[in-house]
């Protein structure tokens, strides 16, 4: 081998052992990003997890943690080579923002200079879904837990004990388990068990009062939308009162019809977070 060819291959060598480290920043094989929770720009998947049966402790407020289980979901995320930093703010501002989008709830914010954690939970299709962005390394790597709560395990957050914490914590609380028969004001029969729940609520904390918020989607005229929801409102009241000699003055109404969305009303997941009943608490 002559010595340009040697110094040519020399060059091919410096030039391959390059490009590897960057070669290697691409996602982990059989890894994508969480339905709704797109990466922050300039990240790529280290490692990913997926569990039909798992847990996680998700920290729900500033000193207490909440165990949530069913399928779950851990995603490693690291800043490629070159690429921007956008800080632990960033991070936290990239997932406050995908978080909204979902119509969800933020538990807890607490980012610092070198790390911190975002947790947040909203309701999708039926099923509680749970997240917690943990941001290290001043947001140059982020783990993502995401555990999206079993039937079963969801129905005890429910209980008349769990739901009034909630209420005392959040001030209000989306109930996805009171459904209508579609078009009408009529509470169907699974509505039964949470309606029991909030009744026992109500019964064992005379001074509670809460207002039964009931919102749609935009299919059909506003006006009918908005009459709807009024009516819904005015059938969970009656139903509590009625079936549970819950006090009809612990009890307001309001319907909002199409106005407050909270998803997109252009995709059939959207619709469903529209459509549903909130409790907002009034003292």
């Amino acid at each position: 081998m002559n010595h340009d060819r040697r110094r040519l291959m020399a060059a091919l060598g410096l030039c391959l052992s390059a490009a590897l480290p960057a070669a290697a920043q691409t996602d982990v094989e059989d890894s994508k990003d969480y339905p709704g929770l797109n990466r922050v720009p300039g990240f790529y998947i280290t490692a990913y997890q997926d569990t039909t049966a798992g847990m996680f402790d998700f920290r729900e407020a500033s000193d207490s943690y909440r165990r949530v289980e069913g399928h779950s979901y851990v995603i490693q995320y690291a800043l490629r080579e070159g690429a921007r930093n956008p800080g632990t703010s960033g991070v936290g501002r990239h997932f406050a923002s995908a978080i909204a989008a979902q119509g969800g709830t933020t538990l807890v914010e607490a980012i610092g200079s070198v790390g911190g954690s975002v947790t947040a939970s909203w309701d999708a299709n039926g099923r509680a879904i749970w997240v917690q962005a943990d941001v290290n390394n001043g947001g140059a790597t982020y783990t993502l837990n995401v555990v999206e709560e079993d039937a079963t395990k969801r129905a005890a957050e429910f209980a008349a004990t769990e739901l009034g914490r909630m209420l005392d914590e959040r001030g209000s609380v989306t109930v996805r388990g009171i459904v209508f028969d579609a078009g009408t004001s009529t509470v169907k029969p699974e509505s039964a068990a949470i309606l029991a729940e909030i009744a026992e609520l109500l019964g064992s904390r005379e001074e509670l009062k809460l207002e039964i918020q009931v919102h749609t989607d935009n299919a059909g005229e506003k006006r009918a939308n908005l009459a709807l929801s009024e009516g819904r409102a005015a059938a969970v009241k009656d139903y509590l009162v009625t079936i549970h000699q819950t006090t009809a003055t612990q009890l307001t109404t309001a319907g909002f019809g199409d106005s407050r969305p909270v998803g997109d009303n252009a995709t059939d997941e959207g619709k469903t977070l529209n459509r549903r009943v909130e409790l907002v608490k009034k003292s």
